[in-house]
């Protein structure tokens, strides 16, 4: 005899019978929103591309949720590369079937996370498309070049991401082994810290994930020296000041910041449910300050030094000074 668990399949039922209450009034949002420029948010993983996208998801806005991970079955390289001034034909048919509405499996909303509901696979003309994928951040400038983008670029302090990726366990080295399999972003990107990678591409720990961290880094960057359309932000500025630096994005990104939204921000970057060690590290409402520089508290001062070693071997303009690595505040 077959146990069927009648509260799942309750669950099931009713959220596919929300997704069809609510699709043609989210249709007509979808569909009734002011046109505008497409919007991609990247960064490496763990700078805080979920947050932003979240706080910039404003209903009616169609927002893609990392098309490029390789998680979702739907491409093989975790973080792909296009060589300067080529082009790449995998790449391009991606980027085409997401200009064109498709790529659902990425689609993020309240009535979207099955493909049995309507918004996965009926007709829907956007007006303004978002994708947020930090496994696109080597192709920064490809992508806001070929999709004629507005685009984010998220820096988060080298300590703070090496923090987080070694609390959720995320390994390091696969990627930069593939690094060393790409030698175009070797020898256009990185080729003063090649030595570096191999060096720590075969040992997980604090240094590979400082490596990768900077490496990511460090193409995004000059990404942003090439390419006036990307627009760098530090994770800290906004999560210190969330309010007053978001409207400062929003008004670059040509969106509309109503007093509705700015309510919602607050909500959003002001939470008090849960104390930040508590807190679940995918969670999205957040009392942003206590997030920023939470790993002054939690990281030895001798694991600080080591990352900067690193972060310091790579020409990236941000984090330089020692009051960026200031330690137990």
């Amino acid at each position: 005899m077959v146990n069927v668990d009648l509260r799942a399949v309750n669950l099931l039922v009713g959220k596919q019978i929300s997704a069809w209450t609510h699709y043609f009034p989210e249709k007509r949002q979808i569909e009734g929103f002011s046109p505008g420029r497409p919007i991609f948010i990247t960064g490496s993983h763990r700078s805080g591309t979920t947050w932003v996208a979240a706080m910039l998801a404003y209903p009616g806005v169609w927002y893609l949720h990392e098309p490029f991970n390789p998680n979702k079955g739907k491409w093989d390289e975790p973080f792909s590369y296009v060589p300067v001034k080529t082009s790449r034909s995998d790449v391009d048919r991606m980027l085409d079937r997401i200009q064109k509405g498709g790529a659902r499996w990425a689609l993020r909303g309240p009535h979207a996370s099955s493909p049995l509901m309507p918004m996965r696979w009926a007709h829907v003309r956007y007006k303004q498309l978002m994708i947020k994928d930090p496994h696109a951040c080597l192709m920064a400038d490809y992508i806001t070049r070929k999709l004629h983008t507005r685009t984010i670029a998220l820096f988060r302090h080298p300590v703070g991401f090496v923090r987080s990726v070694m609390q959720l366990g995320w390994p390091s080295v696969l990627s930069l082994q593939a690094f060393l399999r790409c030698p175009e972003l070797l020898d256009e990107q990185l080729s003063g810290q090649v030595d570096l990678v191999r060096k720590h591409a075969y040992d997980e720990g604090l240094e590979s994930s400082a490596v990768l961290h900077a490496c990511l880094c460090k193409v995004l960057w000059v990404a942003t020296e090439m390419n006036p359309e990307i627009i760098p932000v530090r994770f800290e500025d906004l999560a210190m000041d969330p309010i007053h630096q978001f409207k400062l994005l929003v008004d670059k990104l040509n969106l509309s910041y109503s007093e509705e939204v700015q309510r919602w921000h607050i909500d959003m970057t002001q939470s008090k449910t849960q104390e930040p060690a508590n807190q679940n590290p995918h969670e999205v409402k957040r009392n942003s300050s206590t997030m920023a520089w939470k790993w002054r508290r939690e990281v030895k001062s001798s694991d600080v030094v080591r990352i900067r070693e690193i972060w310091m071997r790579f020409d990236i303009p941000l984090y330089r000074h020692d009051t960026d690595w200031r330690h137990g505040d």
